[in-house]
């Protein structure tokens, strides 16, 4: 995380949000004592802000201490690519979003799984397929709880490779996987995909609502889709498009 994300996270009071002074000096403090790593983020001019990760020499109480374990990497493992830690920023800028919407109304985050907590290996057909999100979330909101596995779609990937993770997930949910994978018995999973613009959106949207129920695609649960602009400003609203209608929903609908 960058220190932003952190401050946004961990460094309220009363609602409020504490000084960035105050962060940096806590941020400086844990980095000297060992707790966290700290990388410059590239960037194409300048001094890029700092990245924060726990130290591979971190003392061994830090897992103990509540909050501080959560500041592991959403990847599940080092990232080593500028692309790769530009992706995972962009994953702690959806939970951050996610946390302050459903603290917004009431609601929480109950589970969080990153990349490589998620991940999960099953066999199908005689081949070994790999489920590979880039995280799993369950919430809850009153007395209603909602889960779902979210690809965080950066625009590079074609439609061909977009299908074969469909794919992959055709065989997950076909084989009811999630009951031993993610462990809530009543849920059944959603599929979020934020996409980095409105014409990627549309792009996608339609392409699934050809494909979605034919054979190949029927055991797939409710896909929803939104772009990153309206995601990270108003993740709770009526902004998540479904292929087969032309109208909003919210998440928790």
């Amino acid at each position: 995380m960058v220190r932003e994300q952190i401050q946004r996270l961990y460094f309220r009071r009363d609602g409020n949000l504490a000084s960035a002074q105050a962060a940096c000096r806590r941020l400086q403090l844990l980095t000297e004592r060992g707790y966290l790593a700290r990388v410059r983020l590239p960037v194409a001019q300048g001094s890029g802000p700092y990245v924060y990760r726990p130290s591979k020499a971190r003392p061994a109480t830090m897992d103990g201490e509540e909050g501080l374990s959560a500041l592991r990497s959403s990847r599940g493992r080092r990232v080593e690519s500028a692309a790769g830690l530009y992706h995972g920023l962009q994953v702690v800028d959806f939970y951050v979003a996610l946390h302050e919407g459903l603290e917004s109304v009431g609601g929480r985050i109950l589970t969080w799984l990153g990349e490589g907590e998620a991940r999960y290996s099953l066999a199908s057909q005689g081949k070994r397929i790999l489920l590979s999100p880039d995280a799993y979330c369950l919430w809850c909101f009153g007395s209603d709880e909602g889960a779902f596995f979210l690809e965080w779609d950066r625009g590079t990937e074609s439609i061909t490779r977009l299908a074969q993770k469909l794919q992959q997930y055709e065989a997950y949910y076909r084989l009811q996987a999630y009951h031993d994978h993610v462990g809530e018995m009543g849920l059944k999973p959603r599929i979020l995909i934020v996409v980095p613009d409105a014409r990627r959106q549309q792009k996608l949207t339609h392409w699934l609502a050809s494909r979605l129920g034919k054979s190949g695609f029927s055991a797939l649960p409710t896909i929803l889709v939104s772009n990153r602009d309206k995601v990270i400003a108003y993740v709770m609203g009526p902004i998540w498009h479904t292929p087969d209608s032309t109208s909003c929903m919210r998440l928790m609908d």
